[in-house]
């Protein structure tokens, strides 16, 4: 890096723009961790939810069953107590895996029973406030209490038939679940990250197989230069999106194969024309001055090289009007024109070339055309020089225009000349292209006069169509947007 330059941002960071593989294996794994983590996180949830349910309806029913024996006890205070007790003590030792206990106070706030050991971890101050004798019972609250473990609570009161009220305390010892959810929180971890590292890997196996069919194309694509612009990817059954890629890739080369061709040829008419002429000036220039010659030969060696610089000026002048035309730089203002004006203006023009060729020209037109007048008079006055050079003595020329359904205009011009080989037609616009010269009755010119007509038209954005029958004459067809 030379003193002063600044860095780029790129060479700073140190990190250059990711492949494909890499931003495909990072977004589907980054999809698949979302994935994970909202199944894991969906399923914990649940988990700790219907515990908590459970939890929840085991002391509901407990204390639904003490209320069932209090109430059913009314008249017996004794039996009463005796069948509370039993249920109690019973209970809390049938569920000692789930570490149940169960408190019932009578009105007095006098302790009547309760499960062993209750008293010192579980003291009556610690419960929530009670439920009525009617409420159903909700959620109970958690608690941690100074002996340690985690608990659940809930309390309600319950009342017989001779209106004396009793409090009952339930609880549940719920360490237990708290340890199930920590350990399955870490197997989460652990299935997150594993699920991460196969992810990856079957990722990045997946997409470079998924890419393969890419590869492939790519080197396809190194292998075609200028000299082999005849290679394409080919009609390989490829992936539907890359099939696509492939055909647009083809028909780019096919347009590319086209112009380079038309390029060489173009190159390469170019040389032979401007050769011609220039060999020509200097074989005069040489046999002139071999020896001396008079004033008056000296000025028909110029005259004649002059008539030469004449024409090379306006081959040049022509391909540098196609070239503009090409490169859209030439600005075009389209009016309304009267084309049976400007075919009459062209006609007194060539009138003389065609009364010496015995070739009758007639203009057809009652309509206006929106282009822009100069280019309009070099297209009429190319085609009519053009039928004029091809059309037998005593032939004749028709110059028509007609306005179209859909507002455009189409201006013919018919000959009937000799015509033009189908194989011939569809190259007749091209630059410097011309059918063999024994067909044409005299001298050709350089054969740019129908390339110009066709970038003109494309200046327009109209149409040029031709269409010919050997022996029968041609028409070509010109047809001007509205």
């Amino acid at each position: 890096m030379s003193k002063g330059e600044i860095p780029s941002k790129k060479a700073t960071c140190g990190f250059g723009p990711w492949s494909l593989v890499g931003r495909l294996t990072f977004l589907i794994t980054l999809s698949f961790v979302i994935i994970l983590c909202v199944a894991t996180l969906y399923l914990y949830i649940s988990m700790h939810k219907n515990i908590s349910r459970e939890d929840n309806d085991f002391l509901a029913n407990k204390i639904a069953h003490l209320k069932t024996i209090i109430a059913a006890n009314s008249n017996n205070v004794k039996v009463l107590e005796e069948e509370v007790a039993e249920e109690v003590l019973w209970g809390a030792s049938a569920q000692q895996s789930a570490m149940y206990f169960a408190r019932v106070l009578d009105n007095h706030g006098n302790i009547l029973v309760e499960t062993k050991r209750m008293k010192h971890v579980l003291p009556p101050e610690l419960f929530p406030r009670p439920l009525g004798v009617r409420q159903k019972s909700g959620e109970g609250i958690r608690c941690k209490p100074a002996a340690g473990g985690d608990f659940l609570l809930e309390a309600a009161r319950a009342g017989n038939g001779a209106g004396k009220r009793y409090l009952i305390q339930v609880a549940m010892d719920v360490s237990y679940e708290k340890a199930i959810l920590l350990s399955y929180r870490k197997r989460m971890v652990i299935v997150l990250f594993v699920g991460v590292i196969f992810s990856i890997g079957i990722c990045v196996f997946v997409v470079r197989r998924g890419i393969r069919p890419l590869n492939d194309i790519i080197k396809t694509v190194r292998r075609i230069s200028a000299q082999q612009l005849h290679e394409r990817i080919g009609l390989t059954p490829w992936p539907k999106e890359l099939g696509a890629l492939a055909a647009a890739f083809d028909g780019m080369l096919d347009r590319l194969e086209e112009s380079f061709s038309r390029l060489s040829r173009f190159s390469a008419d170019i040389a032979h024309e401007l050769r011609t002429p220039v060999n020509g000036l200097m074989g005069a220039a040489e046999v002139t001055l071999s020896k001396d010659r008079t004033p008056e030969e000296y000025r028909q060696v110029l005259e004649a090289a002059l008539e030469e610089y004449a024409n090379l000026s306006r081959m040049i002048e022509t391909l540098l009007f196609l070239a503009r035309a090409e490169n859209r730089e030439i600005p075009i203002e389209r009016l309304p024109v009267d084309v049976y004006s400007e075919m009459e203006n062209i006609r007194e023009l060539y009138d003389a070339v065609a009364e010496e060729s015995g070739v009758e020209v007639i203009c057809r037109a009652t309509t206006v055309v929106n282009a822009e007048p100069v280019l309009l008079q070099r297209v009429i006055a190319n085609l009519l020089a053009n039928a004029l050079q091809h059309t037998p003595r005593g032939g004749r020329v028709v110059m028509e225009a007609e306005r179209l359904p859909d507002q455009s205009v189409n201006l013919t011009v018919t000959d009937t000349g000799r015509g033009i080989a189908a194989e011939h037609q569809s190259k007749i616009f091209d630059r410097f292209y011309r059918v063999d010269p024994a067909r044409s009755l005299k001298t050709s010119g350089a054969g740019l006069g129908l390339a110009i007509v066709w970038s003109i038209m494309k200046l327009h954005c109209g149409r040029a169509t031709i269409r010919s029958e050997v022996n029968q004459g041609t028409t070509v067809t010109l047809n001007f947007p509205k």
